[in-house]
């Protein structure tokens, strides 16, 4: 694959209207359903199909799910796991011990999707431990994927083997996991008029032909939601332990805007409220930028009739070409010659370098162009977004506002098309 870093080609390559087709990379992605003991069917989800026709015809009923709008509605559910987690937290602090804290927020973020999805946690937070290995289930079905995806016909004799499947758990691990919540809710009693509004299962099963097309949808939030919003959630905290000068001004921006009162005692905060904090979503962004969840390339085929990139280089019809989120949110020209450093403060101000000591609107334009590009762009850009902003940003300040984070110890990751990180480990005490 030719790896590309140059912002202006992002609308090119995952344009809305004609987007480049997705590379025989992505069909590792696809999952296989047991229909009998030996018998297995291979189905595509939104995000593994090549065919923009099929991904229509798969994400089209439920787009409308993950409008922010409609993301609000479970907002009671996110503020439900954050008293949990506060509460483990407090204990924390008192005890004043050593906390594997990317492994709480993780939980945290496997807990609030399964949450929104199925109506009850998985509790992972509340019994502090991965529950039938659902979390490395998942982070094992990823490695699959970025290492076989490289070499795709290696999937049809490894983990889609039609005598018997080899290798690590895959994402079909996770497709059973979707179809036995499925199964287990058809024999409830619930009726598809009182579930539909409960939670995303709900609302999948009133629609028509759900039955054939549910597992798909789930492939949303079992196999993508939790882990990259749980990588999101830890680059936030792990700069603002790494940066306590940071923590302290986020802090002080929290308690301007909401009084001294503990989020605990507040658990009223909206999510609508806290994304018109400047310095609070000057952090998220910069946190973002820094530890994009998605670090390899998103790979497409180059069109029928060839491509002349902007030196003048052709590539023929077929070439592999992908923009990699963590390489060009490290744009110089974009967000400044110190893009290696973690700065919020550059998508407020930048003395002596922008109009009038501030970011100029063209320049906040481009800069929050190419950092949406961690979720993607064009008619494939990841539709979770608004889930796994509106944990990010409640999560953030509950913490914030009530725990001083201090960080102890670098943390380690590994790429592996989400961009894991391990090691994240803190000391917590009251404000």
């Amino acid at each position: 694959m030719i790896s590309l870093a140059d912002p202006d080609l992002i609308d090119v390559i995952y344009n809305f209207k004609d987007p480049w087709r997705k590379s025989a990379f992505y069909s590792v992605a696809d999952f296989q359903l047991r229909t009998s003991f030996f018998g297995r069917t291979t189905r595509s989800s939104g995000f593994s199909t090549r065919s923009e026709k099929e991904h229509s015809s798969i994400v089209g009923p439920i787009n409308k799910f993950y409008k922010e709008s409609d993301i609000l509605e479970y907002e009671g559910r996110v503020d439900g796991v954050i008293k949990e987690l506060l509460e483990k937290c407090t204990g924390f602090a008192t005890s004043g011990g050593l906390v594997p804290f990317g492994d709480w927020l993780h939980y945290f973020a496997w807990d609030v999707i399964a949450a929104m999805t199925f109506t009850e946690s998985f509790g992972f937070v509340r019994d502090g431990r991965d529950k039938e290995d659902l979390i490395n289930n998942s982070i094992s079905a990823t490695r699959y994927l970025a290492v076989v995806g490289q070499i795709p016909f290696l999937d049809r004799l490894l983990g889609k083997n039609l005598v018997w499947p080899l290798g690590p758990p895959t994402l079909s691990t996770a497709a059973a996991f979707a179809k036995k919540q499925v199964d287990d809710r058809l024999a409830s009693e619930t009726t598809r008029e009182d579930s539909k509004k409960i939670d995303f299962l709900g609302r999948f099963l009133s629609l028509p032909d759900s039955r054939h097309m549910v597992v798909s949808w789930l492939m949303r939030n079992v196999a993508a939601g939790s882990d990259s919003t749980a990588i999101l959630l830890r680059s936030v905290l792990y700069f603002l332990s790494q940066h306590p000068q940071v923590q302290d001004k986020l802090a002080v921006e929290l308690r301007e805007c909401f009084g001294q009162g503990k989020y605990g005692e507040r658990l009223n905060l909206r999510y609508r409220d806290l994304k018109q904090l400047v310095y609070l979503r000057a952090v998220i962004n910069e946190s973002l930028r820094m530890h994009p969840p998605v670090a390899l390339g998103l790979e497409r085929e180059v069109p029928a009739g060839g491509w002349k990139l902007p030196d003048g280089r052709y590539l023929p019809c077929g070439t592999l070409v992908g923009i990699n989120p963590a390489i060009i949110c490290q744009h110089v020209a974009i967000f400044g010659e110190d893009v290696d450093i973690f700065r919020p403060e550059r998508w407020i101000e930048s003395p002596g370098r922008y109009e009038n000591g501030n970011v100029s609107g063209k320049r906040l334009q481009r800069m929050e162009k190419v950092l949406g590009f961690c979720f993607g762009h064009g008619k494939r850009r990841c539709p979770g977004r608004h889930v796994a902003l509106m944990e990010t940003y409640k999560v953030v300040v509950a913490l914030i506002m009530r725990f001083k984070i201090h960080a102890q110890g670098q943390w380690s990751t590994r790429n592996a098309w989400f961009h894991y990180q391990t090691d994240f480990n803190v000391t917590m005490e009251m404000r």
